[in-house]
């Protein structure tokens, strides 16, 4: 598969504008591996109050490995009551 990319760049040199256009041919050859992963999930009740949660606020029947440090995670997203939480409206970090 061929493909031409085109990459037009302005410069100023001495108040004169111009631009200059470098065509090139670009051999992209990428080996799609899936990524393995690991899903941890932390479950805890909620009381319609109560707006910081800690391991100790775990449900241990579901799961036991608490909240992971967002430092030695790639990903984290919050639910509450099913609906995704946007990321602007919670913080999650390691207890001191």
């Amino acid at each position: 598969m061929k493909e031409n990319h085109t990459i037009d760049v302005p410069f100023l040199y001495d108040w004169v504008r111009s631009a200059s256009r470098l065509h090139m041919n670009v051999r992209l050859h990428t080996k799609r591996k899936p990524l393995k992963a690991e899903t941890f999930y932390y479950y805890a009740l909620a009381d319609g109050k109560k707006t910081i949660y800690t391991d100790a606020d775990q449900i241990k029947e579901f799961t036991n490995k608490g909240i992971l440090d967002p430092k030695d995670v790639s990903y984290i997203r919050l639910f509450i009551n099913g609906v995704l939480q946007p990321p602007n409206i919670y913080e999650v970090k390691k207890e001191c």
